[in-house]
């Protein structure tokens, strides 16, 4: 360390090569994690359908009754899904009666909260 300038030698410690028989850089083969530990995610068999139920339910969903109880079902929904503001502010405006929301659509809401 002697001789060397702070940033040579953090340089050093934090973007120099990995120590040896560390875990960085480690090839694993058949999706097997390392060490042939399984891999951390839920095969996409068991997750894609679920998910494509619920997008599928909150996008068909459509206001019948009064606005608080299409509200709760909509939330009810997205609790379990997560999806970008937008495109949730998106489904909420465009299934609510036209004339509801026609008129919320004056007010330019850029929150599902401002909506609600």
């Amino acid at each position: 360390m002697a001789g060397e300038g702070v940033s040579t030698q953090l340089q050093k410690e934090y973007f120099g090569p990995p120590p040896s028989g560390s875990l960085a850089n480690v090839v694993t083969d058949k999706g097997k994690g390392v060490l042939g530990a399984p891999p951390r995610f839920a095969p996409k068999e068991t997750v894609a359908p679920q998910f494509g139920n619920l997008m599928k339910e909150l996008v068909n969903l459509k206001q019948q009754g009064t606005v608080e109880h299409y509200q709760d079902m909509f939330v009810g929904l997205l609790n379990q899904l997560h999806l970008p503001e937008p495109y949730v502010l998106s489904i909420f405006l465009s299934n609510l009666k036209a004339n509801i929301g026609h008129y919320l659509d004056l007010f330019e809401p850029s929150t599902l909260v401002e909506a609600f």
